[in-house]
């Protein structure tokens, strides 16, 4: 016998229940406070309309913050290159795939390859362990086997190290 959820009513693809949190949203942009409704569920999804427009202005801080701060992408990087040393977009993009089929070829045969003043890339090879249980913070708990496996490190240069 299944034991039937006690948010089963909840559908998450039901219009009903979209509506009633955007009509709970809308209510406490308005007013700035929950609604009262006499459906208990009603109640609670406008509960949580409330909360998540209480924490919307720390979430969208926090947005700000992770937007700021964006990696380049493979594409920008060659598109600097390119025209700080004046070579066709199309030739740098060719010099990186060059150096990483390098990298490849060493990493697999001497375990090490270095870009130098950058990074150096060192292949680690990880023992397999046993199933079991270990003492993790003070609890018990069960670890499954590994195999054994091989992992990339990447270590940064001491140029760069003291760079930033």
């Amino acid at each position: 016998m299944t034991q039937k959820s006690p948010f089963s009513w909840c559908d998450a693809t039901s219009s009903n229940v979209r509506r009633i949190v955007s009509l709970a949203c809308s209510h406490v942009i308005k007013n700035g406070s929950a609604p009262m409704i006499n459906n208990v569920t009603s109640s609670i999804l406008a509960s949580f309309a409330y909360l998540f427009l209480a924490m919307a202005p720390a979430m969208k801080t926090m947005k700000a913050m992770k937007a700021g701060k964006r990696a380049m992408t493979g594409g920008d990087i060659q598109k600097t290159i390119a025209t700080k040393t004046g070579l066709k977009p199309k030739d740098v993009k060719g010099v990186f795939s060059e150096l990483q089929t390098i990298a490849y070829k060493e990493v697999a045969k001497t375990e090490k390859f270095v870009i130098p003043q950058l990074v150096m890339l060192k292949l680690k090879h990880k023992p397999a362990t046993k199933a079991g249980k270990r003492m993790m913070f003070g609890k018990e708990v069960k670890v499954a086997a590994k195999k054994a496996r091989k992992v990339i490190k990447a270590f940064p240069a001491k140029a760069l190290k003291d760079s930033i």
